[in-house]
């Protein structure tokens, strides 16, 4: 089971319209109320870029991980190796990003980049969600922000500044001797096996490959 984690009332309640599969909850990707170790996989798609600090989301991310479960991070990259920024979004660089995560107790098994495509089922689920922001939210605050940022990530990527990047990693021996002591000073808990996600409803599909910056050769489908 998938469980969604989200801190806008009404960003729920789309996501439980649109997606009945998902088990919706209340939370930040920085606090959730999951249970420590209860996911078998973590996903971060299209956060990392909306935060200026991603050290509590990663953190919290190592808490619900299972020792042997895995982080997806899906966003926006730099198309450079030179992070930046504007007044919106954070564009990391895949060498940031990577070394960001092993700043937060991660080894980093795939990292990598390449061209942004809405394609395939991610393609669908981003057309999902921008049609029923457009027929629900038109007439409320916010609404000209998000289509104005929409518009300008659509052209930073056309114009090549920023690529989709994916990194795929799992908590480190450290991470996982601290916690067997931990788990251990707290006694035996029962383990429900789930993923944990969170999302900005980012628009964007990423191409994916093994290694550092270069040209992808591997189309991924992130999804929820």
């Amino acid at each position: 089971e998938v469980h969604a984690v989200e801190p806008a009332q009404r960003a729920r309640l789309a996501a439980q319209l649109l997606f009945p599969e998902l088990h919706v909850v209340a939370g930040s990707a920085s606090n959730t109320p999951l249970e420590p170790g209860c996911a078998d996989v973590v996903t971060l798609l299209g956060v990392v870029s909306l935060l200026d600090d991603d050290g509590p989301a990663l953190e919290e991310a190592g808490r619900l991980l299972a020792d042997h479960g895995h982080l997806v991070v899906a966003d926006l990259v730099s198309a450079t190796a030179d992070s930046w920024s504007d007044a919106d979004n954070r564009f990391r660089s895949v060498e940031d990003l990577e070394a960001l995560a092993h700043a937060h107790g991660f080894v980093v098994d795939s990292v990598g980049c390449g061209a942004v495509s809405a394609s395939g089922r991610w393609g669908e689920v981003a057309e999902r969600v921008d049609e029923w922001i457009e027929d629900h939210c038109a007439d409320r605050d916010g609404y000209d922000r998000w289509a104005a940022d929409k518009d300008k990530l659509r052209f930073l990527a056309s114009e090549g500044s920023v690529l989709g990047g994916v990194l795929v990693a799992r908590p480190s021996p450290q991470r996982m001797s601290a916690r067997a002591r931990t788990s251990g000073a707290h006694g035996a808990r029962v383990r429900t096996r789930h993923a944990w996600t969170a999302s900005s409803g980012q628009a964007d599909g990423v191409s994916r490959r093994d290694g550092a910056r270069g040209e992808a050769t591997e189309p991924g489908t992130p999804g929820a």
